[in-house]
Order: structure tokens, then sequence, then C-alpha cells
């Protein structure tokens, strides 16, 4: 059996480093074909900071089927596209009857792949095999139902291994609340990381480490005796004394400044910089 060069779209350049390079530029490339946007000029960022797409104020798009085809093949864009991740989840939450504004969208992400399609994961070579989580979240900024949206990324090492990015399932009642529940999903990815690295015999030298930039989540997870008002209004299913066990026992939490926070990238689509250190 030879290395893997082509499967299922992913596609494997393997450098003289002995790192190798996972893309989608074929795919990518036949997306735009398909969409009809293969000579469309070209964009920095998948979306613009100031874009609050909303169920309502826009006219019906008038080919539905295209716009849930265009996406979905976007969302499989997304396995080596994190820096798209938050862009295609927020035009992913309108399938149903999608706007002329939800459209405008799809395309400003696709005016972004024109000029990014040969992008995709570096996997190099490391024995760092730390576990480092980035998470961040913003606090109501869906229009529709005020609920938050939830983004983390995970390295082992040097290496980006996962990343998530969507909407919480519950209205969080302020950012630390919003912040809180994003570190609560980072931490279960983490967990299932760290299960799988043990199954392979990979050994974890160090607990895994989780960055947030907000202080008083990480004062909750760590310690929330000192912070039972804000407590009270997290629903048990994320806080509770097995989460504050995990927390305090089995992961490093490090208060970051916004400008160090990786996450940022499926948080924040108008951070050209973020997006691009990202993606490469």
């Amino acid at each position: 059996m030879g290395k893997f060069s082509y499967f299922l779209g992913l596609e494997a350049s393997y450098l003289s480093i002995g790192s190798v390079h996972i893309s989608q530029t074929k795919y990518a490339s036949e997306l735009l074909k398909r969409a009809g946007m293969e000579t469309a000029n070209s964009m920095p960022t998948p979306m613009m900071s100031n874009t609050k797409l909303s169920a309502h104020y826009s006219e019906p798009f008038h080919d539905p089927k295209l716009y849930r085809s265009i996406v979905g093949a976007l969302q499989y864009l997304t396995m080596t596209r994190p820096d798209i991740a938050f862009a295609v989840n927020r035009v992913s939450q309108f399938m149903h009857q999608p706007t002329l504004l939800h459209w405008k969208s799809v395309k400003r992400i696709l005016r972004y792949v024109k000029g990014t399609v040969d992008h995709g994961l570096l996997f190099s070579k490391s024995t760092d095999f730390r576990l480092l989580a980035f998470s961040d979240a913003d606090w109501g900024g869906d229009l529709d139902d005020r609920k938050s949206i939830t983004g983390f990324c995970v390295y082992l090492g040097c290496n980006l291994i996962s990343w998530k990015s969507n909407k919480q399932t519950k209205v969080s009642r302020s950012s630390t609340e919003a912040e809180y529940r994003t570190m609560c999903a980072a931490q279960t990815e983490l967990m299932s990381i760290q299960q799988l690295l043990g199954e392979l015999r990979i050994p974890q030298p160090m607990s895994p480490t989780i960055f947030c930039d907000n202080q008083s989540a990480c004062l909750l997870a760590v310690n929330p005796v000192l912070h039972s008002r804000s407590a009270q209004n997290i629903e048990l299913k994320e806080y509770n004394s097995d989460n504050e066990e995990e927390f305090k026992s089995n992961y490093e939490i490090v208060s970051s400044g916004e400008d160090e926070d990786e996450a940022d990238s499926t948080m924040n689509a108008d951070v050209a910089e973020i997006v691009y250190a990202l993606a490469n």
C-alpha cells in the first residue's frame, strides 16, 4: 500500500521537511464552477464583521435547492478549512427558507475560497504531544433567538486537529455563561481526544490547557464557589461538580488576551490576520 494521495476530495502533498499538507483544492475548484463563481473576484475574509443574518428582513431566494446544494458542499469543505467554519455555520442556519441576503453571504464565502483555493491543513512531525484548546464565544449574537455562538480549536503540539463553530442550544444570560459553555464544549472534545490518544498509546506528559479570553469564565471553571451567583444561571448540564473537578484536577485554565485567542478565526470572521494564521 502506497502513500495516501487522494481520497474523497482530500489531497495530500508531502513536503521535503517531513510534513504533509491536506487540502481540497480540486473539490473547491469544482464547487466554484458549479456555483458559477470560477471567475469571480476574491475577497480577503469569508464574512464581513458587521454581517448579521436573520430569517427576516430580505426577499426569499428564488432557488432554495441551489442554496442547499452549495452550502452543503461548503460544509464538506470545512473538513480542511477551519477558516470558513464560522461563516458556513451561519449560512447553514437558513436551509429551509433562504433569502437573497443569505445567498449574498454564501457568494462572499465562495469569493474568499476563490482566493484561497489551495489552503488546507499542514501537519508537521513533532515530539510535542501537548493538547492546547483555544475557546471563544460571542454573546447573544443570533438576531432571531439571541443564542450565542461557540467557537474552539484544539492543537496537538503545533498541529491543528479539531475545531468547531456552532450555535449554543440555550440562551446565555451573560457573556461569562456563554464563555463557560464554550469551555465545557472544548473540554468535552479534549476528553474524546485524550481517550483516542490513550488507545493509540501516545503519551500525555502534561495536562491539556484551555485558553479563554474571559477571566470570569476562567475563575468560574476553577473556583465556582467564588461565583455562585453566576453559577446559578447556568443549567446543570454544563455546570456540575464533575465539570468542577475535571477543570481543577485535569486541565490548566489560562486567561488570554483577545489578541492571543486563536479561536477568534472560528468566532470573528473579520480578522484577516487571525484567519490566515489558523488556515496555514
